[in-house]
């Protein structure tokens, strides 16, 4: 009777039970098949022998089956545990590639838009460096053009400074020469009056000359001969070459002719002593610059040369040279 009693409690507090969650639960696995059937064949045999040792054994096993329940119990929370916490390494890991996706799109458009950055910078990096080069060959241009420039400034500001100082020169010039000027005309007005004054005495003077001539009987002979060869042509008409004696008379006979003519001048006598053909002292001379000069000794006689100054044409040349003279009656 107590077997009997027995055997229920053990049947459904231990084994039962577990058997029937066993067989309901799909989700057990193969050791919890191989337990229920080795409870299976253990109840059939406490059926089967119904002894106290066999109920003992019966309950040492049933003890045995509940552990190993409660041992495969914990295994399969510990292992659902690992699968739970697998799932959600899982799911952490797909959350964590989902977000390296995100970040490896993101910094792919990134990458992208650097790289089009790159290539920008670089465009403009080297739209720069040719501008830079363009504006350093500018500079260098400005540069020299600079330098060009500051050459010239120099030179016309040397150029200035000559012109200033050419002018300034040509400023006192220009005074100089108008204050010339003024003297000048002052010179020209008080010479022009005393032109005139000298014109009328001239004009007095060849009058008076004209008159002496046609008294005295001046004979101008065109033709040309020796000093001595004229001196006798003279003689032989009753005259003898002219002897001039004052100034008016020297001027007049310079007017008249316009190259040289011989005079009653020479030292033919007397080297040196100068003396008139009619022997008279020499009171008046009208030699030009440096002259009688004798040249080589040969110069003896004298003629009066027109195109020298009036008072300042009197010449020594050798008497053998030809020219015109003058006869005076």
């Amino acid at each position: 009777m107590e077997m009997d009693r027995l055997q229920p409690d053990i049947k459904y507090e231990y084994c039962d039970r577990p058997g029937e969650d066993l067989d309901g639960n799909e989700n057990f696995g193969g050791d919890e098949k191989r337990l229920f059937q080795l409870w299976s064949n253990i109840k059939a045999t406490v059926l089967k022998y119904r002894s106290r040792g066999f109920m003992v054994s019966a309950a040492c096993l049933g003890l045995i089956c509940v552990f190993s329940i409660l041992v495969l119990q914990i295994q399969m929370k510990a292992e659902s545990d690992v699968k739970s916490s697998q799932k959600n390494i899982l799911q952490e890991f797909n959350e964590t590639i989902n977000l390296l996706q995100v970040s490896y799109s993101r910094l792919s458009t990134e990458k992208d838009q650097l790289q089009n950055d790159c290539r920008t910078d670089k465009e403009i990096k080297l739209s720069y460096m040719n501008k830079v080069e363009k504006l350093n060959k500018t500079i260098n241009d400005m540069q020299d053009s600079y330098s060009r420039l500051t050459t010239e400034k120099d030179q016309l500001q040397n150029d200035c400074r000559s012109d200033r100082e050419l002018k300034l020169s040509y400023v006192n010039k220009v005074d100089e020469l108008n204050k010339t000027i003024n003297d000048n005309q002052v010179s020209y007005s008080r010479l022009t009056s005393e032109k005139d004054q000298l014109q009328n005495r001239f004009n007095s003077i060849e009058a008076e000359l004209k008159k002496r001539n046609s008294e005295k009987g001046y004979s101008f002979i065109d033709d040309k001969k020796t000093w001595t060869e004229s001196r006798q042509f003279c003689r032989d008409r009753g005259g003898d070459l002219l002897v001039i004696n004052s100034v008016e008379e020297q001027r007049y006979i310079s007017s008249v002719f316009q190259e040289g003519v011989w005079i009653g001048l020479s030292d033919i006598d007397n080297e040196g002593v100068m003396k008139w053909v009619d022997n008279s002292a020499l009171t008046k001379q009208f030699w030009g610059q440096g002259e009688p000069n004798d040249d080589r000794g040969k110069e003896d006689c004298v003629e009066l040369s027109p195109k020298k100054p009036n008072e300042k044409n009197w010449n020594d040349i050798p008497c053998s040279e030809k020219r015109k003279w003058i006869c005076e009656n």
